[in-house]
């Protein structure tokens, strides 16, 4: 690679607080400071910090994890999301670990809706009441910790339709 360097002995600390604290990716610090990934992965391990890579391994590695996980998605409805933060690593790879335990994968939309804040379940008639008190999409999932399409497909299944987020919603009933 042309125009590569070192990182220099000063800059370890900042290298550990991008992956750290800022979630920046080994190659990405590595763009930033001109250098190879195996450069960054080297400063990050010997100031003992482990790589994302091998938080997954030593998830996957405990089959204790693997029930949790599974525990978390089937039996108490969380999403990939919010597992994934609970283990510190992401939907996907989550996502992968329920895929190889052999779990099949909800459709968007089809989980229950969790407060990341509170932790407790939003209920299916405050949701129902936020939208049609005229709440749009994306302050109803904004408070549920949620994405937007997650509400959207919801509210379809309840026969509430999104057509103007200035609008109230209103109930495919009275349309027909």
């Amino acid at each position: 690679m042309a125009n590569r360097r070192s990182v220099s002995i000063s800059d370890p600390q900042v290298v550990v607080d991008l992956y750290v604290e800022h979630s920046n990716t080994i190659q990405q610090i590595a763009d930033r400071f001109k250098c190879t990934p195996y450069a960054i992965r080297t400063i990050l391990s010997k100031h003992n910090v482990q790589t994302r890579v091998d938080k997954l391994k030593a998830i996957k590695g405990n089959p204790e994890n693997i029930r949790s996980i599974v525990d978390m998605y089937v039996n108490k409805k969380m999403s990939r999301e919010e597992i994934g933060s609970l283990f510190n690593c992401s939907r996907s790879s989550i996502g992968n670990i329920l895929d190889e335990a052999s779990v099949q994968l909800r459709k968007p939309g089809t989980t229950f809706v969790y407060s990341l804040t509170s932790k407790s379940r939003l209920t299916e008639q405050e949701i129902i009441a936020m939208r049609t008190a005229g709440a749009t999409l994306r302050s109803i999932a904004s408070s549920a910790g949620v994405h937007p399409e997650t509400i959207r497909g919801f509210l379809n299944r309840k026969g509430l339709r999104y057509s103007n987020p200035n609008r109230r919603a209103v109930s495919i009933s009275m349309w027909s």
